[in-house]
């Protein structure tokens, strides 16, 4: 058994991932903005998406870290992580039907 210390608070991490992908992920999109290489909607919505995408992983590796530490804690690891990477590409689908223009997904 590792000792990771004691366990850190899942929810404020995945706060804090959030804001630091936020921060980031805004500072870059405003650049393509101006720049010409994207679109305002395409910036807000990958903002979004990383931003989402930010809070989720760190919110699984604090969660990751905290079951390593506990007996038999690999399994919950392991369950952790699963749901980290499904959250992540949860984000990422859910980003592309947003910038997805097409004529089945609009509705009257």
């Amino acid at each position: 058994m590792i000792n990771t210390g004691m366990p850190r608070s899942v929810l404020g991490h995945w706060v804090s991932g959030s804001i630091a992908s936020l921060i980031v992920s805004g500072a870059i999109n405003y650049k393509r903005v101006e720049e010409g290489r994207m679109s305002t909607k395409e910036a807000g919505i990958d903002t979004l998406k990383k931003t989402l995408q930010g809070g989720a992983v760190t919110a699984s590796a604090i969660a990751v870290a905290n079951h390593i530490g506990t007996p038999a804690g690999y399994f919950k690891a392991l369950a952790s992580l699963s749901v980290g990477a499904a959250c992540v590409y949860a984000i990422e689908k859910g980003a592309d039907l947003l910038l997805d223009d097409s004529p089945e997904l609009i509705t009257e």
